[in-house]
């Protein structure tokens, strides 16, 4: 059983490295207590139970359940710009820099104004 195999190797390297790798890739396995050894026993218990009763789980077919269920539309992706509305909000961005810069040496030549009538006051 290739599963078994790789349940034990992971159960060894965790305690010899420390690491929970076991409890990450078998979480539901672990928080059910089942281990390497358990697994054939597990498969004979479920084929034995869908031997005894193989009728679906489901009463209607995948295709009418997926029909009926209903969509989170809040993740859908928004539609896409045109060319014409790219490039007017590119525009704004360029402007609103712009007056940044603007506003930026504005208080820049303030404040050198301010330094040379501080540097007057003095002599």
């Amino acid at each position: 059983m290739q599963v078994k195999e790789y349940m034990e190797y992971l159960l060894d390297d965790d305690a010899e490295s420390g690491t929970d790798r076991f409890g990450e890739q078998f979480a539901s396995y672990k928080k059910e207590g089942i281990g390497p050894d358990d697994l054939e026993d597990l498969y004979l218990k479920v084929h034995k139970g869908i031997r005894e009763d193989p009728s679906p789980l489901h009463k209607e077919s995948a295709k009418a359940r997926h029909a009926a269920a209903t969509w989170d539309k809040s993740k859908k992706n928004p539609v896409r710009l045109t060319k014409a509305e790219r490039d007017a909000r590119m525009q704004a961005k360029k402007e609103k820099m712009r007056e940044a810069e603007e506003e930026e040496e504005s208080d820049e030549d303030e404040d050198d104004d301010d330094e040379d009538e501080d540097e007057e006051d003095e002599e």
